[in-house]
């Protein structure tokens, strides 16, 4: 017994035991018989049916061998800083699980491997044997995993899927500037012996201030003085320090140690920062604009990790090479080599990134897939503006002038007519309307603190659709009397709706690539808020300014809005699909599915205003009249009552289960769901989920992900919605979304929020697969489900239609909504109740398990499920079962609706 307990608390055997008493609370286990071969004292034999008679003078202790020496390796990485952990236990390497393993779990992992704390922890499947530990639970203190708490040694309910891999920091600050103004400035101190010692003014000077300042990170030294340090913690100090000039470090140059130097002598240095482009660059990106950030540091190039990276620091890293301003930074994660920089914080006002917040050279928690990058502005090629007064647009506000580097207002004397015209047409607008003054709330140098303001006259028809279509085609904008496109950076779905406005239509959808124009690409990096008066008021790099070639040139699908007053469409799962119904003598009723076409419904889409149809459907459920039969629309009739029909109104034989569907196009022209696909299901309804971003295709993790958004994915896709959404794994190259958020009202899974394009800390196992709801698994309900050996037609055994062949339905999970949908499906009212059939002779394929229904479906097989499949394993207490006939389900039905 003894030697149970000390093995499952990691010691080799027991020493002895003894009665020691003092306990309070519960005495849970007593007469205990353990074997040697017990790893824990729950699986030791005991007597249950003897009431135990001790009390707490009772209670055992129990003296245990020293913990042995714990080996760990770091397995399967790219260096020996990170890879899968590996403990050796009884001369066996086995794995640690991933079960409640946290940062402070790593950080002893790494000590005790010799590094100095660990940048982050990651699932690293692959490995083999044991398992030794699960949940791990250090609380960062300790040397050695062994002075861990822990299950036990292989004591866990983990495979080696969730085994735990570490990436170690290497780098460690050992020395920094302190008390001073600024980054720049401060006492000099050094890490020795773990602690921080101040160096010593004697031997000290400009050749060891420059060694100090380059190995902080600066130029070089702009002076350095005799400091009084009363707050230092320690007596020793750095002395007698003597350098060539040419060190790296501080450390590499002649020194001393001795705590005969008072606090009087300390050195403290001021040093120069290089505001040139000498120790910054974008690496990687398509021009000189954009790119990857990385500064130079100790004779090496190195990146930026983006952990609180904002567009403040992108401002001063794109002023500090030179450019206007920074139009938005990014995950750029293609690094390689060092990571200098993490955790920079810029005010803005910064003259270099070195003058940023940051934690010091080389210290972070990060890997390359976080490096930063950024896009500048370039210099304004039109050196005016107008800042909009209080109920003004942008063609009317207080001039400004960029010189210098810097804006400045314009005083009113000997401004002209001439010169403010020039202005106007510069700015994109035809010529001013007026010249006015304004008080500067700011103070200037203009007589009574006055300024210019102008109004310019605005260009109302600057726009047109470039294509054989007038719905459709390439963007082009109408400037400084030329028409040039529109480059299709950051042009989204808003930015399409904002467009088609202006050119007349109702709205717009998803932009294309459309390509093939010549001459000037007059806009780039384009958004719309959507309350503009014009495309010249959206903000871009300006005009004429851009990145981009003709190949490039956004193209975008307009609409005018249809006469919707007397056609709508109920009970799909948006506004896009469902049951088409007319208005006709004052009353709504159905359409018969007999002879529909492509034609037909792309009419009725046509005329809800949606750019075309997709599909069409049998969907059923309607009631009231069926008003429409045996349509033959040719496709280019404006409204469903233009099509020619066999039939009178509300003449047909046709009954509601014949109530016809469609699906309409809300995507772009080219579809987007050709920006979505689905790879490696058992079909086309289901798989890893893949979206295509920046040329190339990515995965989305599974982090958050949600029913919700799965339904949108499927929709983009053409289905009706979505079954379920799971891990699946499997996946190579890009990760490009995680933390989707959909409200499910989006057109496309690129419109919902997520972290960003890149922006992830997931690995592969992580992908996200999702298995789709066809159309025609909704279409006509009453013929895809039935209820077998029941009293009558309203209760028996549910049994669904699908595959070509009629299966069951498990009972797991399934509750009193399931049933309801069922029964309504059938045509019923209400379920009254559901009950286990414990039938074992069926021999059918189980089609479902696990439903979720929220109640308003149309059918069984729209609600949320495992998917279809023949075997289903489902949690019973503790032990896993399959499901087997005796679980299918049996369902009582109530109150059958009137049929038409």
């Amino acid at each position: 017994k003894k030697n149970t307990i000390c093995r499952q608390l990691g010691y080799e055997s027991a020493i002895n035991y003894n009665i020691i008493g003092g306990g309070t609370g519960r005495i849970w286990l007593e007469n205990l018989e353990c074997s040697e071969t017990d790893t824990v004292i729950e699986n030791c034999a005991r007597n249950t049916s003897i009431i135990h008679q001790c009390t707490h003078a009772d209670d055992i202790a129990v003296s245990c061998t020293s913990r042995p020496d714990i080996r760990i390796r770091l397995v399967g990485g790219t260096d020996p800083s990170n890879g899968r952990v590996e403990v050796l236990y009884h001369q066996s390497w086995g794995t640690i699980c991933d079960d409640r393993f946290d940062l402070n779990d790593a950080n002893v992992i790494c000590r005790s491997l010799g590094f100095p704390s660990s940048r982050f922890f990651y699932n690293a499947i692959g490995g083999q044997g044991p398992i030794h530990l699960d949940e791990l639970n250090c609380n960062g203190s300790e040397s050695s995993i062994a002075e861990c708490g822990s299950n036990g040694w292989s004591v866990n309910d983990c495979v080696h899927s969730q085994d735990i891999g570490v990436v170690c920091n290497t780098a460690i600050e050992t020395i920094r500037l302190v008390g001073g103004i600024d980054a720049t400035s401060g006492r000099v101190e050094v890490l020795r012996d773990n602690e921080w010692q101040s160096v010593c003014t004697d031997g000290f000077g400009l050749k060891e201030a420059n060694v100090v300042c380059r190995q902080v990170g600066f130029l070089a030294a702009e002076s350095y003085s005799q400091t009084n340090s009363t707050t230092t913690t320690t007596n020793n100090r750095v002395t007698n320090v003597n350098c060539v000039g040419n060190e790296t470090m501080i450390q590499n140059c002649h020194h001393s140690f001795s705590g005969n130097c008072s606090t009087n002598r300390d050195v403290n240095v001021v040093c120069q920062v290089d505001t040139t482009r000498g120790t910054l660059r974008l690496a990687g990106g398509r021009n000189q604009l954009e790119g990857r950030v990385e500064v130079y540091f100790r004779g090496e190039w190195g990146s930026v990790c983006d952990d609180y990276f904002s567009i403040r620091s992108a401002n001063v890293v794109c002023r500090q090479l030179g450019y206007y301003e920074a139009i938005t930074y990014y995950t750029e994660g293609t690094g390689t080599g060092n990571i200098w920089l993490d955790d920079v914080v810029c005010t803005g006002d910064e003259a270099s990134i070195q003058l940023c917040s940051f934690p010091g050279w080389g210290v972070h928690n990060c890997v390359h897939k976080e490096d930063v990058g950024v896009v500048c502005r370039e210099l304004p090629q039109v050196p005016f503006r107008l800042i909009p007064v209080e109920g003004s647009d942008t063609s009317r506000g207080i001039l400004e002038i960029f010189n210098n580097n810097n804006w400045g207002v314009v005083c009113p004397s000997n401004f002209t007519e001439d010169t403010a015209t020039s202005i106007c047409n510069q700015l994109g607008f035809n010529g001013h309307n007026s010249i006015f003054s304004v008080e500067s709330l700011r103070s200037t140098n203009c007589s009574g603190n006055s300024v210019v303001g102008i109004g310019c006259n605005i260009i109302s028809e600057n726009l047109r659709l470039v294509g054989t279509d007038p719905t459709r085609g390439r963007l082009e904008v109408f400037h400084e009397g030329v028409w040039g496109t529109i480059c299709d950076d950051q042009f989204t779905i808003a930015e399409a709706n904002f467009v088609c406005s202006q050119l007349g239509f109702s709205r717009g959808y998803q932009p294309y690539i459309a390509g093939g124009g010549t001459g000037r690409i007059w806009l780039d990096d384009v958004h719309c808020a959507g309350n503009e008066s014009n495309i010249q008021f959206c903000s871009s790099r300006g005009w004429g300014v851009h990145d981009c070639d003709h190949d490039e040139d956004v193209g975008v699908v307009c609409t005018r809005s249809g006469n919707s007053k007397t056609i709508r469409l109920i009970g799909g799962s948006g506004s896009w699909n469902g049951r088409v119904e007319v208005f006709h003598k004052n009353s709504w009723g159905t359409i018969c599915g007999n002879q529909f076409t492509i034609n037909d419904a792309t009419v009725v889409c046509r005329q809800l205003g949606f750019l075309s149809a997709s599909s069409f459907y049998m969907i059923g459920g309607g009631s009231r009249t069926i008003w429409l039969s045996n349509l033959r629309c040719n496709g280019n009739e404006s409204s469903i009552e233009d099509c020619q029909s066999t039939n009178d109104w509300g003449v047909n034989e046709c009954t509601h289960s014949q109530d016809i569907g469609v699906v309409c196009v809300t995507s772009e022209y080219i579809g987007s769901s050709e920006t979505v696909r689905l790879v490696g299901g058992a079909d086309s309804s289901s798989g890893r989920v893949e979206v295509f971003h920046n040329q190339e295709w990515g995965t989305i993790c599974d982090d958050h992900f949600e029913d919700i958004d799965a339904d949108v994915v499927c929709r983009q896709r053409g289905f009706y919605g979505a079954f379920r959404s799971y891990r699946v794994g499997g996946g190579l190259g890009n990760i490009w979304l995680d933390e989707v958020l959909c409200t499910g009202n989006e057109i496309t899974i690129e419109q919902c929020g997520s972290n960003g394009w890149g922006i992830h800390d997931c690995v592969h196992v992580e992908d996200i697969g999702v298995d789709c709801i066809s159309f025609q698994d909704t279409s006509s309900p009453h013929e895809t489900i039935r209820l077998v050996g029941g009293e009558d037609s309203s209760s028996g055994r549910v049994e669904i239609f699908h595959n070509s062949q009629w299966g069951t339905v498990c009972a797991f999970n399934f509750d009193i909504v399931d049933a309801t949908v069922a029964c309504r499906q059938l045509g019923f009212t209400i379920a009254s109740g559901f009950y286990v059939t414990n039938d074992t002779n069926v021999d059918q394929i189980i089609w479902l398990s696990n439903l979720k229904c929220v109640g308003t479906e149309l059918s069984l097989q729209s609600c949320r499920s495992d998917g279809w499949s023949d075997r289903f394993s489902f949690i019973s207490g503790k032990s896993e079962n399959i499901c087997t006939h005796s679980d299918d389900v049996f369902i009582t039905c109530e109150n059958p609706k009137e049929k038409n």
